[in-house]
């Protein structure tokens, strides 16, 4: 892919006005904090709906820390996207490139005209246009969810393309690998890039949904990135440098979820609309639940049994809610699950009332993809007069 010397219209003061721009924005983006903005942290909340229009788009002006993909030499961008086709062009999902050919081109991610998924990387030691590319491809659904992540590692220069936590692509261009990436003063757009042209019958800006951005300046490896796919990012994982939830409602100003407060710039027509997307739950619990009757046995022993298929380590809080909560005692209240290794967990109980006793064992997974899980305890206990003699 080759980007475009001509500015766009929204390009009219040409790269001056960008690098005017990027000093301008980043000092003011540091008051957006992860404490004062990431307050809408569930997993499925809202996502970003991009029309299709020209001016539509999510611009991310460049800081130091988006910097460290060039410096690191290693990227991963992780993403959910439901993609709606526009027949015969390429519409574009994210990246650094353009507007000058090869001098302002780092990665790309896009569908182009024959409806294939691309990464591409460009070589930051030459400029031969699109020669000294690194292409990744794949096939692309519309009209559904699909989670998309793509690598980059300067170590082996090859660039690699999952779709929904399968590995599709792994290249390397040996004539020219991509063993660097140039610095630039273009920045990072959502929708669209920096190099796109007033060209309808050639170029257009996405036309979907996007939910959970991620950006991080490592590269992750499978595991991981289906762990990302299954999960709500906390903010503070390694490597991550740009968190986009998507959750807000109002405001041209998205939310950095990360450690770093980046500032994204919501543009054109671009709404919050809820998400519809599934995440197959991980975690699971056995029993679902406890009713039985008991004789005048005060003291007993239940079992709660937690386990985890993914490979993520999933975190959990216990705890007891109901009328006759007391009567209670988890054995643990927090532990960390591993992947297919069942824990048990003892629910005590110690009874000194009869009749109808109810209460509710409560599984909080720190993942907020997975559900929370209750497990509701009935028990009728009966003293030793109350139990019929035949």
């Amino acid at each position: 892919m080759t980007s475009h010397t001509s500015p766009c219209r929204k390009r009219r003061k040409g790269l001056r006005a960008l690098i005017v721009a990027s000093f301008l924005i980043v000092p003011f983006a540091n008051m957006f904090s992860q404490v004062s903005c990431d307050t809408a942290r569930a997993c499925l909340g809202n996502a970003l709906l991009f029309p299709g229009g020209e001016f539509d788009y999510v611009d991310v002006f460049t800081t130091p820390t988006l910097e460290r993909i060039a410096s690191s030499g290693a990227m991963t961008v992780s993403l959910w996207l439901d993609l709606e086709r526009q027949a015969g062009v390429s519409q574009y999902i994210a990246g650094v490139w353009g507007p000058r050919t090869d001098r302002d081109d780092q990665w790309l991610l896009y569908v182009d005209e024959q409806d294939s998924l691309v990464f591409t990387v460009s070589s930051g030691s030459t400029s031969l246009g699109p020669f000294d590319n690194t292409v990744a491809r794949a096939g692309v659904r519309y009209g559904s969810w699909i989670h998309i992540a793509a690598t980059w590692d300067a170590a082996t220069g090859e660039v690699t393309l999952y779709v929904d936590g399968r590995l599709i692509s792994r290249v390397r261009n040996d004539d020219y690998p991509a063993v660097s990436m140039r610095p630039t003063v273009s920045y990072l757009q959502l929708g669209s890039f920096n190099g796109l042209t007033n060209d309808p019958d050639t170029q257009h800006p996405l036309k979907g949904r996007m939910d959970e951005f991620c950006l991080y300046d490592r590269v992750l490896d499978v595991d991981e990135l289906r762990c990302v796919m299954r999960t709500a990012q906390q903010g503070d994982e390694s490597g991550l440098i740009l968190y986009f939830r998507f959750n807000e409602t109002i405001g041209d100003v998205l939310c950095d979820a990360s450690a770093f407060s980046t500032r994204g710039n919501r543009r054109g027509a671009l709404r919050f609309v809820p998400s519809d997307r599934v995440v197959p739950p991980s975690m699971f619990a056995t029993p679902s639940a406890f009713t039985f009757p008991l004789g005048c046995v005060s003291d007993t022993t239940l079992t709660v049994s937690l386990v985890d298929t993914s490979s993520c380590g999933e975190q959990v809080t216990l705890a007891l809610e109901g009328p006759d909560a007391a009567a209670f005692t988890l054995g643990a209240t927090r532990i960390t699950l591993l992947r297919n290794q069942p824990v048990d967990i003892p629910l005590i109980a110690r009874l000194r009332i009869t009749g109808e006793i109810h209460a509710t064992v409560v599984v909080r997974p720190r993942n907020s993809c997975n559900p929370l899980v209750t497990i509701p305890v009935d028990i009728v206990r009966n003293t030793q007069l109350g139990v019929s003699a035949g």
